[in-house]
This record gives structure tokens, sequence and C-alpha cells, in this order.
């Protein structure tokens, strides 16, 4: 696997059949943030959810995940309206290598 520049590498490739979207919503009443690998075949389907819905993301596809510098896993997900520019950059990266 790859080691990006930030010294995240990614878990498992995206699938030639699948988009990168971040989800943003609330959590329990708290702003979240989500990227995911959705297969092409489920897009139409979240894109027709109501804004403000409640959703379960794993439905619609898998949250993205990374190894740090360390070897531990990480969703690719947290609190707040926008990722860290860390995991932004990370996130090009990964798109880029595809």
């Amino acid at each position: 696997m790859r080691v990006t520049s930030d010294g995240m590498e990614i878990v498992r490739k995206q699938k030639v059949d699948e988009s990168v979207l971040i989800i943003r919503g609330k959590d329990r009443g708290r702003a979240a943030w989500h990227y995911i690998l959705v297969p092409f075949h489920k897009l139409a389907h979240l894109r027709e959810q109501p804004e403000g819905s409640n959703i379960d993301i794993t439905q619609f596809g898998e949250v993205l995940t990374y190894k740090d510098e360390n070897g531990v896993v990480h969703p690719c997900s947290g609190w707040g309206e926008d990722p860290p520019e860390k995991v932004q950059h990370w996130i090009v990266e990964f798109e880029e290598s595809f």
C-alpha cells in the first residue's frame, strides 16, 4: 500500500466502480463528517435522501479508513463541520493515486 506525504496509509483501495464522497451532518446532535466509498449503483439512492434526514451511511457505502504512522487504523470520520486539513490533503492524494 502507498503511504502519503502525511504518513497516512490507505487500508483499502478504491475500486473502479466507487466514488469517494464526504457526508456532513449531525451525529447525536453534534456536527460530524465522514468520507465514504460509495458504489456507483448506490449513488442515485444516496442523492435522493432529503437534506437533513437521518441516514445510516453504511447502507450506502463503506467508511474510508487509513493507518497512521504507528500502524493504527482510523475511520476517516470526525467531529465538526469540516475535516482537518491533514485529512483533506490525504483525500486528494488518495484520489490521485487511483
